[in-house]
């Protein structure tokens, strides 16, 4: 579909568009299906809103997009990152290395 004229649809026919017809927004709609604010999400899980952005852009957070200027709502997943999850690696504190099963002892 083409909006008359225009090559694309623009936040001003959007909008015109969602009031002729009562359309609710997606933020609304993304609202009504459980998904949380940055805010929300960081109390909900401890930790300051940078790590919840930083979670994101990690791809350990699944979010979606309401607008046109980068904000953003997140899903509440089943398994949530921890603290260190956000951390490079080599912050992380590392387990031992498993024992290597196939070495030979000698016995003389």
């Amino acid at each position: 579909m083409r909006p008359g004229l225009a090559k694309r649809f623009s936040p001003r026919i959007i909008g015109k568009v969602r009031r002729a017809y009562n359309l609710e927004d997606r933020f609304s709609r993304l609202r009504r299906r459980g998904l949380l604010t940055q805010e929300e999400l960081a109390a909900l899980l401890g930790v300051h809103i940078k790590t919840v952005q930083a979670w994101h852009y990690a791809g350990l957070l699944v979010s979606h997009s309401f607008d046109d200027k980068g904000g953003r709502l997140y899903e509440r997943t089943g398994e949530l990152p921890t603290k260190l999850m956000g951390r490079p690696l080599r912050d992380r504190p590392r387990p031992l290395p498993p024992q290597r099963l196939d070495e030979v002892q000698c016995s003389a």
